[in-house]
């Protein structure tokens, strides 16, 4: 807890191993419920959603099937390269012109801006250089809690909404411990060097990957100069942690850290050039030799 009298660093080193991070879930222990799940491609990635609750198969296919329509249909409302599109027509007003904002762009929109003050400028839906909205940092957060959410109104109470690694966990998974979320080696893909669990919680994570940093630091317009390997965030829902690891990674882990131990139910675990720096509350890492 902060606020203890003991004092703690304000993050921990676990080696200097040069690793690149990818987050993906598995299930362990023991459960006599079967998962139900979905893979589906959205936002230009596989999303899985995946049901574990005791209800009768018709209601977790209803439920799923409820979730992914709702979720197609905010891409087609987010898509930027779509000229039909909400956001594209909100790009093409000329000035002077009005546009009537639907409620999830409205939502979207009051988010960006809280993150934009948040972070300093650091996320920013208008940061490329043509100042241009882009809503690539933060749609897609907003669109797998609002899946979570379809999922919850249809009466399921533990699931997980993967969106190449923008993520919720809801209720405590299939081990009734929470969702067990794994860090693999670059090296290896088959080999996990961390594990951290984690209930009714959004996480995200930015980084280079299999493509260098396509990242924009909005306050200068300009790809990130010092790219990070890795920023991975957990916070209350999808859509902040989204925002928040996108802000970590054009900061850096000075500030970024610094940033994230102001801000209430957020933390982060970064990797940059090999030392990984991880925030006083995040879920705590069992390393594996595994």
């Amino acid at each position: 807890m902060r606020g203890l009298a003991q004092e703690k660093p304000a993050y921990r080193r676990v080696g200097d191993k040069r690793i690149i991070i990818w987050l993906f879930v598995f299930l362990c222990g023991c459960s006599k419920v079967t998962p139900y799940t979905k893979d589906v491609l959205l936002m230009d990635t596989f999303v899985r959603i995946e049901i574990v609750d005791n209800l009768p198969i018709g209601r977790k296919r209803q439920a799923l099937d409820s979730a992914v329509a709702r979720m197609k249909e905010l891409e087609r409302r987010f898509d930027y390269f779509s000229e039909d599109s909400e956001l594209s027509k909100l790009n093409s007003l000329k000035e002077g012109e009005k546009i009537s904002l639907s409620p999830e762009m409205g939502k979207v929109f009051r988010e960006a801006e809280s993150l934009r003050k948040m972070t300093g400028g650091a996320f920013d839906i208008r940061g490329g250089p043509d100042k241009k909205i882009n809503l690539g940092g933060i749609a897609k957060g907003f669109i797998v809690d609002e899946g979570i959410k379809v999922l919850k109104e249809s009466g399921v109470k533990n699931a997980l909404i993967n969106a190449g690694g923008d993520m919720y966990c809801m209720g405590e998974g299939a081990s009734e411990r929470g969702w067990k979320i794994g860090i693999r080696s670059p090296e290896d893909s088959r080999r996990i060097i961390a594990r951290f669990t984690v209930r009714d919680k959004g996480t995200a994570t930015s980084g280079e990957y299999e493509r260098p940093s396509h990242i924009i630091d909005p306050r200068r317009g300009l790809p990130v100069e010092k790219a990070l390997r890795s920023v991975t965030v957990v916070a209350g829902d999808c859509i902040t942690a989204d925002g928040l690891a996108t802000a970590l990674y054009v900061l850096g882990p000075r500030e970024g850290l610094s940033l994230i131990e102001r801000i209430d139910g957020a933390e982060c675990f970064i990797i940059d050039n090999g030392d990984t720096h991880i925030s006083e509350g995040f879920p705590q890492i069992a390393l594996t030799n595994s």
